[in-house]
């Protein structure tokens, strides 16, 4: 089989490497070869996409980076665009790798599938602090609600080189009541007790600057930016110093055909989602500071980038709306976000980087066509309450069934 070559060459400029997504459209489907395609399949690990541009690392120009330390998960999400559980771990040598060789420190993102369930993310921690990386651990919730697992997170946080760095962002799509949120959005309801036990455990821990998000779906689970708002507010200042919220997505496992109108849109645009927030929270109505407006070009602390040459789709806006409280919304999945030249995704079969939302898109195009099984499938839960709403339906108790089990 003949290997595609890379379509663009190592190491754009931000503006060119805009110029590459700028007037391709999204959520295509693959033809399922992959000379066409432009992959390299691979047994192990997420497909070579070719067709994205790369970056050495040594080269690398985005200030946020996403990783995927492991594909295994402890849940089966309908919005999940790596539903592939059988690829390999990244290497922790891979990682160290990656961290002593990027130019300047940057915001890391450790994510997954599950990050709690990476074998040596205790290691990750100290490794990524030692180089001065910021280190965001993106969890489910779920392995926080073992007192032993967030007493060791903890220990591993307080004696890394700078503990300061180092934050948990607890995912709570459905918030802390709503089980059919939870079941519409991550397509189970049987671990909001845990997530919830979660976010208790390590609030009791000590641990500060925390960060809570949702995807919010349009029509769906608006509530959660209400409750997010008086949760946050309700506990002592600096526990919880960021809420986030994220547009929902054509991409990954999330589909539209949760609803039955195909009028029924799922995703708010990030501008129509702030607007939305501005009616819960009435501080976002007037920030104490802006960190990103969406429209001018600024650096993580809200400092102006005077450069002509680079522009905000207005996909992500992010602002103080107290001291040591600020909130974040994120467009995502779309071709806004596909131009970001802000955040990066490292690839660890080829040890390069590429645009973060330009190959969640091409994984989720890969997905959907070579293996749609993996994307579109029910998940356990879901499969369970099928069977039991199609024997209901037939008039047959579904307890006294011998093919029933709970």
């Amino acid at each position: 089989m003949n290997t595609p070559s890379d379509k663009f060459s190592k190491n754009l400029d931000p503006v060119s490497r805009v110029m590459t997504k700028i007037n391709e459209p999204m959520n295509l489907p693959m033809t399922g070869v992959p000379e066409k395609d432009g992959i390299t399949l691979l047994p192990d690990r997420p497909p070579i996409f070719h067709n994205i541009p790369n970056y050495d690392i040594t080269k690398n120009p985005f200030s946020f980076l996403y990783i995927d330390m492991t594909y295994k998960c402890n849940m089966e999400c309908g919005f999940c665009d790596t539903p592939v559980r059988h690829y390999n771990d990244m290497p922790i040598e891979v990682f160290e790798e990656l961290c002593a060789n990027l130019p300047r420190p940057v915001n890391m993102r450790l994510l997954g599938a599950e990050p709690t369930l990476y074998p040596k993310l205790f290691e990750a921690i100290k490794i990524g602090t030692k180089y001065g990386h910021q280190l965001a651990i993106v969890t489910n919730g779920i392995r926080l609600s073992n007192k032993s697992y967030v007493k060791g997170l903890k220990n591993a946080i307080d004696t890394c080189d700078n503990p300061g760095l180092v934050n948990l962002s607890i995912s709570l799509n459905g918030g802390f009541e709503r089980d059919d949120w939870y079941e519409t959005i991550d397509h189970d309801i049987s671990h909001r007790k845990k997530k919830v036990q979660g976010f208790e455990n390590v609030v009791e821990a000590g641990f500060k600057r925390l960060c809570i998000n949702a995807i919010i779906v349009k029509n769906l689970n608006e509530g959660v930016i209400k409750e997010f708002y008086d949760k946050a507010t309700s506990l002592p200042t600096g526990v919880v110093t960021n809420i986030r919220f994220r547009t929902a997505a054509k991409q990954g496992r999330y589909v539209e055909d949760l609803y039955e109108s195909p009028e029924e849109h799922t995703s708010y645009s990030g501008v129509e989602l702030n607007e939305y927030i501005k009616t819960i929270i009435p501080e976002a109505n007037a920030p104490i500071k802006w960190l990103r407006d969406g429209i001018n070009p600024s650096d993580g602390a809200g400092n102006l980038i005077n450069n002509p040459n680079l522009k905000c789709n207005q996909c992500c806006m992010m602002y103080y709306i107290k001291p040591k409280m600020w909130v974040a919304t994120v467009e995502f999945g779309s071709h806004n976000s596909a131009l970001c030249w802000r955040r990066g995704q490292f690839i660890t079969s080829t040890k390069t980087i590429q645009p973060a939302h330009h190959y969640i898109d091409e994984m989720s195009r890969y997905v959907n066509t070579y293996i749609p099984a993996g994307m579109k499938q029910l998940s356990a839960h879901q499969l369970k309450k099928k069977m039991y709403d199609d024997f209901q339906h037939k008039g047959i108790n579904p307890l006294t069934n011998p093919n029933w089990q709970e």
